[in-house]
């Protein structure tokens, strides 16, 4: 399955290059990512509830860590694409990211409530940390970053909180996987498509720092995680909170808010972090079925 959602990525990162440009792809991508979370939503268990101090640590290692990195890094990836590294920095985990967990070994409920939690908190993040980091001279909306970001978060929230209180039970796993293995390919066809242009357009040697900006992101925000708490389970879950991003999101906000070039560190980074999602699924999950 793993390897399957792998090609499809690739894909969807590859033949927008191969077929004309289709405005009508840009459209659709609110779409295809607010069912894409409503069905991540339905399905989360956060069972036991009880305050953690791993619950603040998104947006402290957000704005404090990996911003200020982030921005450093820009510099090597250029200004064009400084929006794009800087999203990715402030990104919450994906709202799949307990599935990952539950393989690794890592904390389900505390990743479940990661992942709720850094969702819901996003909007603010997003806004905080372009108004904190991204220079004056880079144009970015913050208005739009903000409500982008949150109609596409509180309204599949909200309908899966609905969904679930009238007891219509919940998506069964395998539509939900699904809706995954279909609908992320689309959003990554549809900001590709939005931004190929862009990336055409751009010295093909440039194209070698944003890739570089995004591996050396993705490499530190997975490492944090692990040397941010001593417990393996807890270490794990932090892992997939600062590593395992919701880039939908990110590509959805950089569309919405900022030229289509902010796009391309993110699309990197898709492919760095399912590569790492796969190493430590190898390391981890062969340890765990043990």
């Amino acid at each position: 399955m793993k390897n399957r959602n792998f090609i499809l990525i690739l894909a969807a990162l590859s033949i927008p290059f191969l077929i004309p440009y289709c405005r009508i792809m840009k459209d659709i991508l609110p779409y295809a990512l607010s069912i894409m979370l409503f069905c991540n939503f339905i399905n989360l268990e956060p069972g036991i509830i009880k305050f953690r101090k791993e619950y603040f640590y998104y947006p402290a290692f957000a704005l404090l860590i990996f911003c200020p990195f982030a921005l450093l890094l820009s510099g090597l990836c250029g200004i064009e694409n400084c929006t794009g590294i800087i999203l990715l920095a402030a990104a919450p985990t994906a709202v799949s990211s307990p599935v990952m967990a539950d393989f690794i070994g890592a904390d389900k409920n505390l990743s479940v409530m990661l992942a709720v939690i850094s969702n819901l908190l996003a909007p603010l993040i997003f806004s905080a940390a372009a108004f904190l980091y991204l220079p004056d001279k880079i144009d970015f909306s913050f208005a739009d970053a903000a409500a982008k970001s949150a109609s596409v978060i509180f309204i599949p929230l909200a309908a899966a909180l609905v969904f679930r209180a009238f007891k219509f039970g919940k998506v069964p796993a395998k539509i939900s996987g699904l809706s995954g293995t279909v609908l992320f390919p689309v959003i990554i066809f549809a900001a590709v498509m939005s931004s190929k242009n862009s990336i055409l357009k751009a010295d093909k040697t440039d194209l070698v720092f944003p890739a570089l900006a995004a591996l050396i992101l993705c490499a530190v925000s997975f490492s944090t995680g692990f040397l941010a708490s001593k417990n393996k389970a807890t270490a794990k879950s932090l892992s997939l909170l600062f590593g395992h991003k919701n880039t939908a999101l990110s590509v959805y906000v950089a569309l919405a808010s900022a030229p289509p070039e902010a796009v391309t560190p993110i699309l990197f980074y898709i492919i760095f972090h399912h590569i790492a999602n796969s190493i430590l699924s190898f390391v981890f999950g062969e340890s765990t079925a043990k």
